[in-house]
């Protein structure tokens, strides 16, 4: 329709333009027939000329003409189906919002009830962890007094070890005593030996040989009398006295030790059968709520890791010829702290077996404790030597002798005579 309409204008432009010229071109009364038939035949040339331009413009025209209807036909068909799918969801919405209510009714019942039950899950939790505190609070008492009895069998212990030194050291006095008292003796039966020789060479000469003979048996009679209380004072008095000694050192420390041991390994073995099923039920009581904290905590954990995934993946790559000898340094270390630690063990094993004091105590656990600590104690002091060098002394505070506010002392009521 629009495009005869434009089919229609055109044509009549082209005849009002035709109509102007023709008026335009006609002749005056002075020109001749023949000019104004050679004029006509080139208006009519040109008018051709332009209607032609002009046909090909309109057939352009029409062809653009034709596009646009097409593309405002398709623009009503999109339009048309947009509105039927937006009346299609209004319809949904209305279904939604009449439905929506209920569901959102029962919804909020359904919260409320679980809120009850959480709320009532968390009051019994509470009353869970109030009984747990109390029992580990009443556990706590018991291992500060099992540390207590612990402290007062090893006090006992270092008093029955340094006993233990003091007769020790007494017996070797008495034995360094013996054997200068036996140096002494031979010492003298050499000396005597020596001048009875001479006394022999001498009285050889002139004495008969019966009489030399009466005269050696008479030294060496001498001399037995001589010595004989001597040594009968080393057996009765010095022998007896350190037999005694050391029996009763023996008697007197070997139970004690034994007692010490027995009752050590009893307290360790009943406050770990005590504490036990009180760690049990506290791992059990903390279980859930170590889930609930996985279960809250899983997608913030997802997230920081795929976020931080790439950057370790980086540093990874960067670092692993790094790694590679650090961690062959550390196995090196390790095998190195183990073998002296093996050895150090069997050092204190042995040491521990060849006394029949502390055999009853030389057990693998104690030992293994007795190797780290020996192992250990030299890091400590280095470390605290080093923190007590690197550390800031604190400043003291300036003590003036003579402060403001002085306490005056309060003067004497002279009673009257």
């Amino acid at each position: 329709m629009a495009s005869n309409v434009a089919v229609a204008v055109v044509l009549g432009s082209l005849l009002a333009l035709w109509s102007c010229s023709v008026f335009a071109a006609l002749p005056d009364s002075d020109t001749t027939f023949e000019d104004n038939d050679k004029h006509l035949v080139n208006q009519l040339h040109l008018l051709n000329s332009n209607l032609a331009l002009l046909e090909s413009r309109v057939d352009e025209r029409v062809h653009e003409l034709k596009l646009k209807d097409e593309n405002i036909e398709q623009l009503e068909s999109i339009i048309q189906e947009k509105s039927t799918s937006v009346n299609s969801l209004k319809n949904q919405v209305k279904s939604l919002q009449e439905g929506g209510s209920l569901d959102a009714k029962y919804k909020l019942v359904e919260a409320t009830v679980r809120a009850g039950d959480l709320e009532k899950q968390v009051d019994s939790l509470k009353k869970e962890l109030e009984t747990q505190t109390k029992r580990k609070a009443v556990l706590e008492s018991r291992a500060n007094l099992a540390e207590k009895k612990i402290q007062d069998l090893n006090h006992k212990l270092e008093n029955l070890q340094r006993i233990n030194v003091e007769q020790k050291n007494r017996i070797l006095k008495t034995e360094h005593a013996i054997q200068v008292a036996e140096e002494e003796m031979v010492k003298a039966k050499s000396e005597v030996a020596d001048f009875s020789k001479e006394v022999r060479e001498v009285h050889e000469s002139w004495i008969p040989p019966w009489l030399t003979v009466h005269l050696a048996n008479s030294r060496k009679v001498e001399f037995e009398y001589w010595l004989a209380p001597h040594i009968e004072i080393v057996k009765t008095h010095w022998a007896p006295t350190v037999k005694e000694m050391w029996s009763a050192f023996v008697t007197n420390i070997g139970p004690n030790v034994q007692l010490l041991a027995e009752k050590t390994v009893e307290i360790y073995y009943s406050s770990k059968e005590i504490i036990g099923p009180h760690v049990a039920v506290v791992q059990k009581a903390i279980d859930s709520y170590l889930k609930e904290v996985e279960q809250f905590s899983r997608p913030y954990v997802n997230l920081v890791s795929t976020t931080v995934k790439p950057h370790v993946d980086k540093a990874q790559v960067i670092f692993k010829p790094y790694t590679k000898k650090v961690l062959r340094g550390y196995r090196k270390f390790m095998k190195a702290v183990a073998v002296y630690h093996r050895q150090v063990r069997a050092v204190i094993q042995e040491f521990l077996q060849s006394h029949d004091i502390t055999k009853a105590v030389a057990t693998k656990e104690i030992v293994w404790y007795m190797a780290s600590a020996l192992m250990t104690l030299p890091v400590v002091i280095i470390f605290n030597y080093i923190s007590a060098i690197f550390s800031k002394k604190p400043k003291k505070r300036a003590r003036h002798s003579h402060s403001n506010h002085t306490r005056r002392r309060a003067k004497r009521a002279h009673s009257d005579k």
